[in-house]
């Protein structure tokens, strides 16, 4: 244990010096700089493998926004190779689903049969939820979308890649902080942005997944026995699920920091719509009933 962390100490602070020999060189927002900028973050993390599976390029300077003004192109990109190197691990293998954990941790469960696909529980959703973005991209998808045509199956490997997302955002947070070119106000307005849609994607996802038990319980009682009863499927769940609330923990001790940063360059820190969003998701999130329902894929 003193050895592997000794070993991640090293790496932080290696990271860090060349984030600022790195970052020095940062002049301008030209989208050539910043796709060296982001190669060389992503290159420096655990990540580092999708840079073999995806294009870079494709995340940085279009609609995700540019790195100067929040994180946003990184985690997008982080999040959609995941999707790619699952896929390639779990071609040809339909009773078997692979999610990408760690540079040395790929998690799988095995796919129960006569699953229910996911746009089923759409009926008995939380009002609040049902027209809502997320609920229309992953419950009602048109096509062969992976979140709805593999259920609970496909909807995890949506919860793991959002889960990266966080991660990244903790992992990456000390060669942002060290970067001129990244510790200024208006990249940590986007930062803090990105911080909060970790909070409501998994917020919305403890719904789904409640709800998918609930409906499975109710509808299709064998299925739904098979499933909490299937040590393999509820240890990858709960590794999935611990990661990801230790990110977003770990988020929240890091936005205070954020918060005064954000402050320096006159910015209003809770003017942003998605606050309403969070705090109704929040509510509905840590309601008994999913709370109860969700326990049953948490291993104790």
């Amino acid at each position: 244990m003193a050895a592997i962390m000794i070993k991640k100490i090293f790496l932080i602070a290696s990271c860090v010096v060349y984030a600022t020999l790195r970052c020095i060189a940062q002049s301008s927002s030209s989208f050539d700089k910043e796709y060296v900028l982001a190669k060389e973050i992503i290159g420096a993390s655990r990540f580092k493998v999708f840079l073999n599976y995806n294009n870079l390029k494709i995340f940085i300077g279009t609609a995700y926004g540019n790195i100067q003004y929040g994180p946003k192109g990184l985690v997008t990109f982080i999040h959609e190779s995941s999707h790619i190197y699952d896929n390639i691990k779990s071609a040809g293998m339909r009773d078997m689903r692979y999610y990408w954990s760690d540079s040395n941790q790929l998690l799988e469960v095995r796919v129960t049969p006569n699953y229910i696909t996911s746009d089923s529980i759409a009926s008995i959703l939380p009002d609040y939820v049902t027209n809502k973005p997320l609920t229309q991209t992953y419950i009602l998808c048109k096509g062969d979308c992976l979140s709805r045509s593999y259920g609970i199956f496909g909807l995890l490997e949506e919860f793991n890649a959002y889960s990266l997302e966080a991660r990244s955002l903790v992992d990456m947070f000390g060669f942002f902080e060290t970067c001129s070119y990244t510790n200024r106000p208006t990249f940590w307005e986007g930062y803090l942005k990105s911080t909060y849609d970790s909070w409501i994607n998994f917020y919305y996802f403890n719904i789904f997944f409640s709800t998918y038990l609930k409906y499975a319980s109710m509808q299709r009682r064998g299925f739904y026995n098979s499933l909490v009863n299937d040590g393999h499927f509820t240890n990858t769940f709960s590794q999935i699920y611990n990661k990801y609330n230790e990110a977003l923990t770990a988020l929240d001790s890091i936005n205070r920091k954020v918060r005064v940063k954000v402050s320096s360059g006159n910015k209003k820190i809770y003017s942003y719509p998605f606050m309403e969003d969070y705090n109704s998701i929040r509510a509905l999130a840590e309601d008994n009933e999913t709370k109860l329902y969700l326990s049953m894929l948490l291993k104790k």
